[in-house]
């Protein structure tokens, strides 16, 4: 009998240990094929073309209600002043938003494949007392996307380079 006894519980276990086993081998192949797709995913899922010169420029446009461009800006050390010229047609009326940053006193918000960026946000809305009124709302379609950025480096031979960037509709 208590053989019998001592043999059942052995059975449970060698169970509960292969179960447990299997479960952690599992879990390990799940997070290793995770890590394996997001490594593979490009930066931004926008697709634009780019010429001239500057700052390194990230565009990410954000569709959906409120649509909003986020700009990620790398290689800024020598650059005192970065300016956004963002324009866009909205409901066939031409709409615009500049921004300017000066990387020098701004913080690194994050680091993508070694090297750090600045991100700046830009509503495609018209603002007033902290209310935004999307341009995207009633159905408006937007098109016709062209980011233009100066990049302005006070020691440099050329003081300003641009970078002219355009998002297909």
């Amino acid at each position: 009998m208590f053989f019998m006894i001592y043999d059942l519980f052995v059975m449970k276990t060698v169970r509960l240990l292969l179960t447990g086993s299997l479960s952690i081998a599992l879990i390990a192949m799940t997070l290793i094929f995770v890590a394996r797709a997001r490594a593979e995913e490009p930066r931004t899922q926008t697709v634009f073309t780019q010429t001239g010169e500057g700052a390194n420029v990230i565009p990410y446009l954000r569709r959906g209600g409120k649509e909003v461009l986020f700009v990620d800006l790398e290689d800024t050390k020598d650059f005192d002043n970065v300016s956004l010229n963002f324009t866009y047609i909205s409901g066939g009326t031409m709409r615009g938003v500049i921004s300017n940053t000066n990387p020098q006193t701004k913080k690194v918000d994050g680091s993508f494949g070694g090297k750090d960026y600045i991100r700046v946000r830009i509503d495609l809305a018209t603002c007033s007392n902290k209310v935004c009124v999307y341009h995207s709302d009633g159905g408006n379609k937007l098109k016709d996307f062209k980011l233009t950025v100066t990049s302005r480096n006070p020691s440099a031979k050329v003081k300003e380079v641009i970078r002219v960037l355009t998002i297909p509709n």
